[in-house]
């Protein structure tokens, strides 16, 4: 869960598109359940502030969001650009 949430996080830092990858297949709401991913709406809150034009379910586009971070990140960490927990936060995209 919390990795899921750091894919997120990374995602909507570097203003990773929004929209699902053809290659991911469809959303289709099996990750995680709402309530644990976001329990009292404040990451549903987040992205309709930062995206107020969007017309698509908030949680499948965090669906998408975590794996596109989570993927991203993982690159990162296997090339060496983010070892440690500093690396991380100082990160610029």
């Amino acid at each position: 869960m919390d990795v899921a949430r750091v894919g997120i996080a990374y995602a909507l830092r570097f203003r990773m598109p929004l929209e699902r990858p053809a290659d991911f297949g469809s959303a289709n709401g099996s990750n995680f359940n709402v309530g644990s991913v976001d329990p009292q709406g404040e990451l549903r809150d987040l992205l309709l502030a930062l995206h107020p034009d969007l017309h698509e379910d908030p949680y499948r586009v965090f669906e998408t969001l975590m794996s596109v971070g989570v993927i991203a990140l993982d690159d990162r960490v296997a090339v060496g650009e983010i070892r440690t927990l500093r690396d991380l936060l100082a990160t610029t995209g």
